[in-house]
């Protein structure tokens, strides 16, 4: 057997939980309870020697039985056996006098406590996001409690242990959630945290940060008084003082965390003047400084960006501030980068030399002498070299000094390629630090007199830094013009560039510099890309843009991206600025002629609505709706299962519709197709996150369609409106786009999209309590779909039509076509809308039937499937479902998870009646409790919720569940 074939490369054992052992993907039978002790044992004793008194200790305590010598061996031979008897397979090894485990296993407690330690790390040097990344991954790891069902003393004293270890790493991991402002999420594990370990201080005190920082400063009192008098009833104490310190904050209305102000300090050397009006960047500003006075090896820092996103600004700025570090000197060159006449290396060598003492006599010739030189003379010195505005690496590479005590500071619009760096990359500023610009430019007082324009004025400088100070030049050298009058001017897309110029400085130069170093075919890509609409875009869309295979677009995105051009957001994710974007459209118009144009368009169209057919049907298989869609020239991305497509759409739903409107605007493009990909995109998304973005496209539609006497077109768009309206809680216009849509679809004869209506009608008048008139249309929508065979469609037919039943004081007719309405789903895939749904209703059924235990499963398996799908709205509506049916069941800690976790979905999707309904049910399970404070703290903010104008009447949803 060779190296690459020995144990540690095949087998893995797993503690964090029941003790287990895998080769592969198998499982190795591990015998019984106390045989899997000794693999325990020597599990947890890391490769150390562990003695036979040690093993019968453990095993048996004080009291063994006299076989337990025999009976240890007897164990240790069966673990032996069930890894493999070859000698130099063993797994268990014997030693003078015990035994141990061989080394290089995969053992799942060492991979967790590798990534607490990796984790750890990452924390400290300032990178959050990593840190919880790796101890979510670590976390992970664990399945139940460790060493489960393992008897003995040892296995005892080891399980808290380790039990403790994962309470701190989560501990950690929520410090972490509550630094990077995930309150209301964290708010909502903690609650069930403090509830499981009433006694962990500390807890509670992140419990109250999170409901702080998540705006229930009630709930966050309430969370010391209800602790306060636990603590006095059960130990007879009062809380500690960071928590009573942390009440006392709260209390004065101040925020619990603390912020350090950054140092500052005069301008040296070569270094440009300090920035005396940098604004924001805090947290760049800090990663910089952090990267420049971090111990060897990492010697090199880089800010890169776009043009005019405040690299320069940033990096001088950042370099006065660890100017203390480097008393030996900071040096300075802009490198020209951009231009058409970039720096040469010998010329900048030249002169740091003269800077550092050299005479121009000895300066040596060529660029190998001076940095030889160079890097002799500053070996041994402590020396800042600010590379301002870097081509690319290999410009760079000859001015890197060598000594340990040296940083080097690069800006750069390009990525530097080998170059191992800290490499900061710059992003536009945020609201509050562009209005602070602006402030800094013209004055607070006139940013505050007209602050909502001020605020779209950053915004159409796309909160670019270099765009900000353009405008601000311009207003401080208008004192007669109001921000308002500018954000006017800058409001129409055609016009914002070349309002955005001052004297010789103008955003346009800056892009100018940037595309004018690109080769011909990265030019056109750049231009025509512009074409996606939405915020992000793949590489897929892209390719049917530029009517090219997928890896050569790639590869012209990547090298946009690497001229910074393009941001990529995330992995295989890309994005223009806006501001970029507007430039590349306007260079498209000059140089594309109409007919490229709007043939790109038309390509990233046909794409999109291919790629929608093929999600819909990966996802509703025997589902008409597909084959009922225009017909397309690309076949479109393919997926490997109904969750992949339900991905695709969610991430590509911004784009979908952004493409459906500019194709709903221009009069060269056919409007059916746009309006296919409205109706699929509408019928897969989640109403509760795009439900704006889908009833403005539906709205764009619909006017279009009604100019172009586009009957098909407008039934699609009605049939989306009327989704997002029954999906919110607007039942009267639900109805009424319905009854638009149903006679749009009679008139063009679509047997489909009328039995859709007619659902939709079943839907709005069962969900209203009209159970007899939602029985007669839920009859007519089964026969419907039953004549264009569409299984999907009988399936929810059939399933609210057993909430109509019930209703109407049939149960038991109720409860079968329910339960028959789950089976039929099994068959055509759990996944599907149409199964969802009818699993959904399921869990309703049982709960109005007063068999809540049943229906907890029921809605616990529906509540799988919603989060698998990504339906934000539905997971939010089981939540609360639950959340009932938990404290009928009469476990209000049950409940009190599930409404908070119901709350937070609720307000990040922002559904008013669903957040109000879930604080009802958590201050009720609160009551349940004991934790009579937050209570009252949550069943206030309730009222306030669903006492506000517009909100949907919650007495029905209530009564449902």
């Amino acid at each position: 057997m060779t190296a690459a074939d020995g144990p540690g490369e095949r087998v893995r054992l797993e503690v964090l939980g029941r003790v287990r052992a895998w080769r592969g993907e198998a499982e190795i039978p591990l015998g019984p309870p106390q045989q899997r002790a000794v693999l325990a044992m020597l599990v947890l004793h890391r490769g150390a020697v562990v003695s036979i008194g040690e093993l019968v200790d453990g095993l048996w305590g004080e009291t063994p039985p006299s076989h337990a010598v025999a009976a240890l061996r007897t164990y240790v031979g069966r673990l032996r056996a069930a890894f493999g008897r070859r000698q130099d397979e063993q797994i268990v090894t014997s030693v003078s006098g015990g035994y141990q485990l061989a080394a290089g296993l995969r053992i799942d407690l060492g991979d967790f406590e590798r990534g607490v330690a990796e984790a750890n790390l990452a924390r400290a040097s300032g990178d959050l996001a990593k840190a919880r990344t790796v101890l979510l991954t670590a976390l992970d790891l664990w399945r139940a409690e460790p060493v489960a069902e393992i008897p003995g003393p040892y296995a005892r004293t080891q399980r808290a242990r380790l039990i403790e270890q994962r309470l701190a790493a989560l501990e950690t991991r929520l410090e972490i959630d509550l630094a990077l402002g995930n309150h209301a999420e964290a708010a909502a594990e903690l609650s069930e945290l403090v509830h499981r370990h009433p006694l962990r201080e500390h807890w509670h005190g992140l419990l109250m940060r999170a409901l702080h920082g998540a705006g229930r400063q009630a709930e966050a009192l309430g969370v010391y008084t209800d602790l306060r008098r636990l603590l006095d009833r059960e130990l007879g104490c009062e809380p500690g003082d960071e928590l009573r310190a942390l009440h006392a904050r709260l209390l004065a209305g101040t925020e619990p965390g603390k912020s350090l102000d950054s140092p500052k300090f005069a301008v040296p050397a070569q270094l440009p003047a300090d920035i005396t009006d940098f604004t924001g960047r805090d947290d760049q500003a800090e990663k910089v400084r952090a990267a420049l006075t971090a111990g060897p090896p990492s010697s090199l820092a880089a800010v890169t960006g776009t043009g005019g996103v405040g690299k320069t600004a940033l990096a001088v700025y950042a370099a006065h501030s660890v100017r203390a570090h480097f008393p030996d000197g900071q040096l300075y060159v802009d490198l020209g980068g951009t231009g058409t006449d970039p720096a040469a290396p010998d010329t900048v060598l030249a002169g740091f030399l003269q800077a550092l003492g050299v005479p121009r006599a000895k300066v040596p010739a060529g660029t190998a002498g001076r940095a030889a030189l160079f890097q002799s003379i500053v070996a041994d010195r402590k020396v800042l070299v600010l590379l301002d505005n870097a081509r690319d690496a290999e410009q760079v590479e000859p001015l890197l000094p060598g000594g340990d005590g040296c940083r080097v500071l690069i800006t750069s619009r390009a990525k530097l390629g080998w170059l191992p760096c800290r490499t900061v990359h710059l992003d536009v500023l945020t609201g509050p630090e562009a209005l602070a610009l602006l402030a800094r430019l013209i004055g607070e007082r006139r940013v505050d007199a007209e602050r909502a324009a001020a605020l779209e004025v950053a915004a159409a400088c796309s909160f670019l830094p270099l765009a900000i100070r353009v405008a601000g030049a311009r207003l401080a050298g208008r004192p007669s013009w109001t921000i308002a009058s500018l954000a006017e001017r800058l409001a129409g897309e055609r016009l914002r560039l070349r309002e955005l110029r001052m004297a010789d400085v103008a955003v346009e130069a800056t892009f100018d510099l940037g595309y004018a170093q690109l080769p011909p075919s990265q030019r056109r890509a750049f231009r025509l890309l512009s074409t996606i609409e939405g915020v992000e875009f793949t590489a897929a869309p892209a390719a049917a843009i530029l009517d090219m295979a997928e890896e050569d677009a790639l590869a012209l995105i990547e090298s946009l991206v690497d001229a910074s051009l393009l941001e990529q957001p995330a992995p295989c994710r890309y994005r223009f600025h806006d501001l970029v974007k507007l430039y590349a459209r306007q260079r498209s118009e000059a140089e594309d002629g109409d007919t490229e144009r709007t043939a790109a368009l038309e390509q990233l169209l046909d794409y999109a609505l291919a790629t929608a057919r093929n999600a819909y049907r990966a996802i509703e298989p025997e589902s008409m709706l597909a084959e009922s869609l225009s017909g397309t020239a690309s076949a479109g991305s393919s997926f490997h299962s109904a969750g992949d497509a339900q991905d695709w759409v969610a991430d590509h739903r911004p784009v979908l519709l952004a493409t459906t409107r500019r194709v709903a605007g221009h009069p060269a493009c056919l409007l059916r197709p746009a309006a296919d990909l409205l109706l699929v995109t509408g019928l897969l998304a989640d109403g509760g996150t795009a439900g704006a973005d889908l009833e403005q496209t539906g709205r764009v539609i619909t006017r279009v369609a009604a100019d172009r006497s586009d009957p098909a077109s407008a039934a699609r768009a009605h049939v989306v409106l009327g989704k997002v309206a029954l999906e919110n809680g607007r039942w009267h216009q639900a109805e009424e786009e319905r009854l638009r849509a149903l006679r749009l679809s009679r008139q063009t004869g679509d047997h489909l999209l009328v039995a859709t209506c007619t659902l939709a009608s079943g839907i709005v008048t069962v969900e209203t309590g009209r159970y007899a008139e939602a029985a007669e249309h839920l009859d007519e929508a089964l026969a419907a779909y039953q004549a264009i065979d569409d299984r999907p469609g009988k399936l929810f037919a059939l399933a609210y039509l057993a909430r109509a039943h019930l209703g109407l004081g049939n149960p038991e007719n109720g409860l079968l076509m329910a339960e028959h309405a789950v089976r039929v789903s099994r068959t055509i895939g759990p996944g599907g809308l149409a199964a969802r749904a009818a699993l959904h209703q399921l869990g309703t059924v049982l709960a109005t039937l007063g068999r809540p235990h049943e229906a907890i499963e029921v809605c616990t398996e529906s509540l799988r499937l919603e989060r698998k799908s990504g339906n934000t709205l539905r997971e939010a509506s089981t939540l609360l479902l639950l959340a009932e049916l938990y404290l009928r069941a009469g476990r209000p800690a049950e409940a009190m998870k599930h409404a908070e976790l119901g709350h937070v979905t609720s307000r990040r999707i922002e559904h008013a009646r669903f957040s109000g309904l879930a604080l009802d049910l958590l201050g009720r399970a609160l009551d349940s409790l004991g934790r009579c404070d937050r209570a009252r703290g949550c069943r206030r903010e309730a009222l306030d919720i669903l006492d506000r104008p517009g909100v949907a009447d919650t007495g029905q949803f209530r009564d449902r569940r």
